[in-house]
């Protein structure tokens, strides 16, 4: 029997257990990544709202993975212990992702509850597909260097569903949602603006215009306005005046064969092949139904993939007041549960906002992905040099010499123009 536990797990058993994460990360990253942005910019909820909604949500994180937890331990069915969850959660999971990036056709009451119950049924789901499947791994084999070999298997999966998405989702957005309009560009004798005219075929609820990947540029559409009844000379003070001009970053909506007129500034040499107008709605519910398809297929390969040979033994118990009572007394952890909380704190927030940033400061949403993209790359680098490091520094150094590290990129990128940071991220 022992043997049996112990024998190399085949390669496409170890591949059908990575695609599991790189399922749920499919999932995880899209929510982390765009539902902030979607919220704003597309479903049409006030920030506040969207941030309040998110918190709560999050919050009872802690008490379903528990919970999860201990009905993993007391499953017990012919299929396996823990790999049912995977199969029984593989369409709700996908369905939920999809649901969550659809906009309904309701008041912002609707859509608030709406938004709530999508969001709150979605954390639920993640939470009964993920921790049995991190539990997973355990009854796979008993033998710790196939377990090992395991986590590595994991750990490109997750990198592999993080790049399909985060790299590959605001392309698929501007794919899904191009509405192909006419579009003219003039230039406005002695200023370095530009007047561009924006026609589309049909009605657009959603709309936002921008340039093409590679180039930047702010737009501010002139409401009810014409290129004759633009007063050139105070052009300066139509762009500043925010009752005059709206955002378009944000969205807008267009009607069929309706001409709109918008002043794009800091660029310095446009034309209309380098714009773009896309249909926000469409395109985030087309790419994210995209991934749900490919989040199931992924979950339902780790099911039929992999086997369950060890049986995970019962434990003496202690009391949950007496551990509890340990842990509120241990200083060491408190510092630790704290410094977590915060950090956890801060990466929710770079991440929600990540799209955002580039978005609506540097004018170039596409660009986002090429740093994300980046940033899974070094992580995975940093990740493999972490024992080295920890030789010279030891953990408490290294830990301190990278939150210092961040802390100083964190407030270049917040405080320096948006044309240093193009510059700097490229």
């Amino acid at each position: 029997m022992d043997s049996i536990k112990k024998k190399p797990l085949v390669l496409k058993e170890k591949i059908g257990y990575a695609l599991g994460d790189a399922g749920t990360n499919i999932a995880w990253r899209t929510m982390s990544t765009f539902l902030l942005i979607f919220y704003t910019d597309v479903f049409g909820l006030p920030p506040v709202a969207a941030g309040v909604l998110l918190l709560i949500a999050r919050l009872s994180d802690g008490i379903t993975d528990i919970l999860m937890g201990i009905i993993g331990d007391r499953t017990r069915t012919k299929y396996g212990q823990f790999r049912p969850w995977i199969l029984w959660t593989a369409v709700p999971f996908g369905l939920i992702l999809a649901l969550t990036f659809t906009t309904p056709p309701f008041g912002l009451t609707g859509k608030l509850i709406y938004a709530y119950v999508t969001y709150i049924l979605y954390t639920l789901i993640y939470t009964a597909n993920n921790v049995p499947y991190g539990a997973l791994m355990g009854v796979m084999t008993s033998d710790e260097k196939e377990r090992t070999s395991l986590s590595s298997f994991r750990f490109a999966g997750a990198y592999f569903g993080g790049i399909l998405t985060q790299g590959l989702l605001i392309y698929f957005v501007l794919f899904f949602g191009n509405v192909d309009p006419k579009i003219t560009v003039n230039k406005i004798e002695n200023h370095n603006d530009y007047i561009v005219s924006v026609t589309s075929p049909n009605d657009v609820e959603n709309a936002a215009i921008s340039c093409k990947s590679g180039l930047s540029a702010k737009f501010i559409e002139l409401e009810g306005g014409s290129i004759k009844s633009i007063d050139y000379e105070n052009l300066k003070l139509i762009k500043a005046d925010t009752s005059i001009s709206a955002t378009p970053q944000v969205s807008f909506t267009m009607e069929a064969n309706k001409t709109y007129y918008f002043i794009a500034s800091d660029i310095i040499d446009l034309k209309s092949e380098n714009i773009q107008c896309i249909n926000q709605k469409e395109g985030y519910q087309n790419s994210v139904y995209l991934l749900s398809v490919i989040l199931i297929i992924f979950l339902l390969i780790t099911y039929f993939t992999t086997k369950e040979r060890v049986v995970a033994q019962k434990e003496k118990q202690g009391k949950v007041l007496d551990d509890l009572k340990d842990l509120l007394t241990n200083v060491p952890w408190l510092i630790l549960l704290f410094i977590g909380f915060v950090f956890c704190i801060y990466n929710g927030i770079k991440q929600g906002v990540t799209v955002m940033y580039f978005k609506r400061y540097l004018n170039n949403e596409a660009l986002s992905a090429i740093y994300m993209v980046v940033l899974l790359v070094v992580s995975g680098i940093a990740a493999l040099s972490t024992s080295p490091l920890v030789k010279i520094l030891g953990k408490k150094g290294l830990f301190l010499a990278v939150m210092l590290f961040q802390q100083q990129q964190t407030l270049y990128s917040f405080l320096q123009a948006p044309k240093i940071i193009q510059l700097y991220s490229y």
